[in-house]
């Protein structure tokens, strides 16, 4: 169980093959959702926006949130 929080949609591509159904992917613009989950090939992992913005969806997710999933994540990898 792994959070990876990505901060380039270029490094998506390195990251898609070692994710899991365990793992969450932080986006860090919401801008890349669709494209992500090409590159990820539906790996059945859970995919979050971050996203302070009035705008909300199921993948959102606040500061605040982000904050208590890598609290709940034993580990968390930056992928920039």
């Amino acid at each position: 169980m792994i959070l990876h929080l990505l901060y380039r949609l270029e490094r998506a591509v390195d990251l898609a093959p070692l994710l899991t159904a365990s793992d969450t992917v932080i986006l860090m613009s919401d801008t890349w959702v669709h494209d992500f989950d090409a590159i990820s090939n539906d790996t059945g992992c859970t995919v979050k926006v971050l996203s302070d913005s009035s705008s909300r969806s199921a993948r959102t997710i606040t500061t605040a949130d982000w904050v208590a999933l890598t609290q709940a994540h034993r580990h968390c990898v930056s992928w920039d």
